[in-house]
């Protein structure tokens, strides 16, 4: 979100119908199902890229298999791949960036960036207890 970059993963479908092979096996974002919707019937993949995010920079794609192509349309706010393999649970996968990258809107956190203080203070309280409770008995 910070950098402008992100993966896009499709496969191959030519069924409506979902086997019993493909039900069983996992799906996640990096393995989309190959069955239950509809059949690809074109070569051309369109992502909606905005303008505002790409206007000055170059758009990068990696991923592409040999003979595959890519354009980006700013004035569509469109970015077109075309990919000629066609043959059954075909995964495709690329990735998209920006030369340069956004600029980051905001600090990403971790637990102990956002919570290390309040963590630190709270031990520094128990310990203090227990060593008065110690002293005092």
């Amino acid at each position: 979100m910070n950098t402008g970059a992100f993966t896009y993963t499709w496969v191959n479908s030519t069924t409506n119908h979902a086997s019993q092979t493909h039900l069983k096996e996992k799906k996640s974002v990096f393995k989309p199902p190959s069955t239950g919707h509809p059949a690809l019937t074109s070569l051309e993949t369109e992502i909606f890229l905005p303008s505002q995010l790409t206007h000055g920079r170059k758009v990068v794609v990696k991923g592409l298999d040999p003979g595959d192509k890519h354009r980006y349309d700013e004035s569509r706010q469109t970015l077109f791949i075309v990919c000629p393999d066609t043959s059954l649970d075909k995964v495709h996968s690329i990735v998209v960036s920006l030369d340069p990258p956004l600029a980051p809107a905001f600090a990403v956190n971790d637990c102990w960036g956002e919570f290390g203080g309040t963590i630190t203070s709270i031990l520094v309280a128990i310990a203090a207890i227990e060593l008065a409770y110690f002293f005092l008995h």
